[in-house]
């Protein structure tokens, strides 16, 4: 468990990064999907249309359109990964944990493991 809760906060930092807000680790908060378009963004620019992404979703069904955004994007990249959205949109910490290790290593592998100052010209401010 400890090497779980090690990784996660090396994955909370990386998302800190990213969005420029304050993730503690617990990633459930991460449900909304907005935090997975932003990562795709940063290493996509300009394929993610950040203006229809809700970082307000509070609701399954507001969550579930992020997720639409992001299936897009995947397509559009011809990435394969299924997204399990009826899984992630219930918060559960492992399910979110799961994926976010997933798009973490799969962002690294793209762009070399090195963060990119993140300058999209619809920067949002995540707040959990």
């Amino acid at each position: 468990m400890q090497r779980v809760r090690v990784f996660g906060k090396k994955i909370a930092s990386s998302f800190n990064y990213v969005t420029g807000s304050w993730m503690s680790g617990r990633f459930a908060e991460a449900a909304s999907g907005a935090v997975q378009c932003q990562m795709m963004d940063m290493t996509y620019p300009g394929v993610v249309p950040m203006h229809k992404v809700n970082f307000d979703a509070k609701t399954e069904y507001d969550m579930i359109q992020n997720y639409k955004i992001l299936q897009e994007v995947f397509n559009k990249l011809k990435i394969e990964k299924p997204l399990e959205v009826n899984r992630l949109v219930k918060g559960r910490p492992l399910d979110n944990l799961e994926f976010l290790q997933w798009l973490k290593r799969y962002c690294d592998s793209v762009n070399g493991g090195i963060m990119n100052e993140y300058g999209s010209s619809s920067v949002f401010v995540f707040s959990f």
